[in-house]
């Protein structure tokens, strides 16, 4: 097998585990309860503090209604929360 074939077929190996693995997705929250917090996913998936994992910009000041920028973490069991997502109204 030449190098340049050994080089493609790793390339074609490790992108195949990447996408199998999903190890992020981003994906979009709007807070709706804060005591407790749940950050709701696509109107159908209720997050927990439990479930979530904060940034020092992310880590108070939750409102319901706020919407945030999260990941997902490979697994889906927990999510990033990145930032507030802030729009020109």
């Amino acid at each position: 097998m030449s190098v340049e074939r050994l080089v493609g077929t790793i390339k074609q190996v490790a992108a195949g585990v990447i996408t199998a693995g999903a190890p992020v997705e981003v994906a979009f929250g709007i807070v709706t309860s804060t005591t407790p917090l749940v950050i709701t996913v696509d109107q159908r998936l209720p997050l927990k503090k439990e479930h979530l994992i904060f940034t020092a910009s992310t880590a108070g000041g939750y409102m319901i209604g706020n919407q945030f920028l999260l990941l997902r973490m490979q697994g889906g069991q927990q999510y990033i929360v990145l930032d507030r997502v802030v729009t020109d109204e």
